[in-house]
């Protein structure tokens, strides 16, 4: 007979003590799940128990046997983690008894949507009384997860109804949806035990992602670095151990004594070790009394269990049956990650009260009743159980903030090439964008956030500096604090979409801007403008123009820098300043005389625009900066774009302008 091939579904038991659980899984798999001598000698489980049930099919799955003693519902819990399919428990003779309604809580509060009723002892009772209880039975899971699940009866000791029962589970796990073995491998710890010869062991069901023999994983809380030296499951040895079948990893490095149920084994960097956790609470409409803000409770997280005190962040309490957003500090730290399950339960009476689903962690406290919290937390929510919705909620909330892939992968559990490849259809979409080669994102909301700060910085910009017409990209990007590409990507799309312009010395001004001059101000501009037309190519300083007008550089400097953005002044290299016209003048001298010499010396330049060379050579080299001549020596060439008649047609206009 061939080995059966694992099939990466978990079932797990649940019940009120004394119902059968055991005896039920023994029928099942001529396994005795009752390890510990304890357990033997009472008859009675204490902690978790195991078995490996190999169906018709040749596939095998897992059972985990959990404790029906009220005093053992921490165990319960524990082994509830991983779980995919429950088989519910409840003897004929019984019925429905309190940990009957306590571990179809907790399964609920822990997201299972799957599973199977089996009525035991039904040797114990006759027909009649058995339909009685089955009736009850149907009614109590009316409102459950169970409600349309089939009820099948069955004796242990006689064996009636366990082929059928067996025949129902090799009919419905292969339907369930298996564990995702992809993405960060996460066991949390069940059992940590020395083997001899081998060392520390540690077994778990893995909650995600695949580990193999030979990897480097990270154990939480307390971040011990090992290497997994080897893996078992359901006894067999194996190379690799996936998410949705029990698993036993021989590690090395770490004393097994440290180490127990709370642990979490881990892809290195992905996880850390959390006290405020993000939380959407279910208050089980089963309680007498509201869950008050800032109640002491136990949270029951993976196979860990600490108490904490919770803040309701958008209700004053927890009406019986209600459900809302919420903080916890938990004592000692927990490992968390988003759709995590978990279940919180009363210290004293002992009891579970409600679960949830983990929504994230939080690096301080919360604010209760603002908004903007509980918006960002219900988005978050809404989208936890869907990665490229829980992505783009994580980049909703860093606004005009880009987010690294790699802490995006960290925040989702995610590898970085998963998260790349989740946020592909986004991209390109146009509703995320990518910078620095797709090792930054951010969101299209953030974008529009970018863009009105840009704008409004301009704003203000133009309200201290009334006689500028646009402003330089440094003061600009100082004031905004953008990093370089996002300041980047935002002028680049309102200057695309025409409500930036720039000048073509760089500089940014709102579309529609005008400066308004006063009367004195107009007239002293249009001084300016004629004497720098007037001086040809031997223009004046600012402290020229303060001597010939009698006004002092402090208030020319200004229109003259006014004049250069419009293009009517042109600033050339050195820093001087030319009348655009004269510069354009020049130009034509330039190239007029080359076409007809076939070059030009910098002597005949300064003859042509009848000026000294201390104007000839800044103009020149402003022609070569153009790209019109190129220098040879002491000569100037035209550049091939400049060499026919045509290339100076195409090139006209292209001088600064607004």
């Amino acid at each position: 007979m061939s080995e059966a091939k694992i099939f990466n579904v978990v079932v797990g038991t649940a019940g009120h003590i004394d119902h059968g659980k055991s005896s039920l899984v023994m029928n099942l798999t001529g396994q005795d799940p009752d390890r510990l001598k304890e357990e033997k000698e009472r008859g009675l489980t204490i902690d978790l128990g195991y078995a490996e049930l190999d169906l018709a099919s040749g596939l095998r799955v897992g059972i985990i046997d959990v404790p029906g003693h009220e005093r053992f519902v921490r165990n319960m819990v524990a082994g509830a983690t991983g779980v995919d399919y429950v088989m519910l428990v409840v003897a004929a003779d019984d019925g429905v008894m309190p940990q009957t309604r306590e571990h179809l809580d907790i399964m609920s509060m822990l997201g299972l949507a799957n599973g199977v009723v089996v009525l035991t002892k039904i040797d114990l009772v006759d027909p009649e009384f058995r339909e009685l209880v089955e009736d009850d039975l149907r009614d109590y899971l009316s409102d459950t997860f169970l409600a349309d699940a089939k009820i099948i009866p069955v004796s242990s000791e006689t064996k009636e109804g366990i082929d059928h029962l067996l025949h129902h589970l090799e009919t419905e796990l292969p339907k369930i949806s298996r564990a995702d073995t992809q993405g960060v491998f996460r066991m949390p710890i069940q059992r940590a035990f020395s083997v001899k010869g081998f060392g520390t062991v540690v077994t778990g069901v893995p909650v995600s992602g695949t580990v193999n023999v030979g990897d480097t994983v990270e154990v939480l809380p307390g971040s011990h670095t090992t290497r997994v030296r080897g893996i078992e499951a359901y006894h067999k040895k194996t190379e690799t151990a996936s998410a949705g079948h029990r698993a036993a990893l021989n590690i090395t490095d770490v004393d097994y004594k440290v180490l127990g149920r709370g642990h979490v084994v881990a892809t290195p960097g992905f996880f850390e070790e959390s006290r405020l956790i993000e939380l959407e609470l279910h208050y089980l409409k089963s309680n007498k009394k509201p869950l008050t803000n800032r109640a002491q409770l136990t949270l029951h997280l993976g196979t860990q269990d600490v108490p904490g005190r919770v803040t309701l962040l958008d209700h004053k309490s927890l009406l019986p049956g209600e459900t809302g957003l919420a903080q916890i500090f938990v004592e000692e730290p927990v490992v968390v990650g988003p759709g995590d399950r978990f279940v919180i339960r009363r210290p004293s009476p002992s009891v579970t009260i409600g679960g949830g689903v983990v929504i994230g962690e939080s690096e301080r406290r919360l604010k209760r009743f603002r908004d903007r919290v509980t918006t960002g937390l219900q988005r978050k929510r809404d989208s936890v159980d869907d990665s490229l919705q829980y992505l783009e909620s994580l980049l909703i909330e860093s606004g005009s903030e880009w987010q690294e892939t790699k802490t995006l992968a960290i925040r989702a559990k995610l590898t970085v090439d998963d998260v790349k490849n989740v946020l592909a259809p986004l991209v390109e979409a146009g509703e995320v964008h990518s910078l620095e080669r797709g090792n930054r994102v951010v969101h299209e909301s953030g974008i529009k956030k970018v863009e009105h700060l840009l704008v409004a910085e301009l704003e203000t910009l133009s309200r201290e500096n009334p006689l500028r017409m646009a402003h330089p990209k440094k003061d600009l990007a100082r004031n905004v604090r953008l990093a370089p590409p996002l300041f980047d990507l935002g002028v680049r799309r309102l200057c695309g979409r025409g409500a930036v312009k720039t000048t073509a010395g760089g500089e940014y001004y709102l579309s529609g801007h005008e400066v308004s001059l006063s009367d004195s101000q107009r007239e002293l501009a249009g001084k300016i403008t004629d004497l720098f037309s007037e001086a040809c190519f031997a223009p004046p300083t600012v402290d020229d123009l303060g001597d010939s007008l009698s006004v002092s550089p402090k208030g020319t400097q200004p229109i003259v820098d006014l004049l250069l953005q419009q293009g009517v002044l042109r600033r050339i290299k050195g820093g001087m300043v030319f009348h655009a016209e004269r510069v354009e003048e020049a130009k034509q001298l330039v190239v007029g005389a080359i076409r007809e010499r076939g070059e030009l010396l910098a002597t005949e330049f300064k003859d042509l625009i009848k000026s000294t060379r201390k104007f000839a050579i800044p103009l020149l080299e402003y022609m070569d900066e153009l790209g019109v001549t190129r220098r040879d020596g002491n000569r100037r060439l035209l550049t091939s774009e400049w060499e026919t008649e045509s290339g100076t047609e195409e090139k006209e206009g292209k001088g600064e302008s607004l």
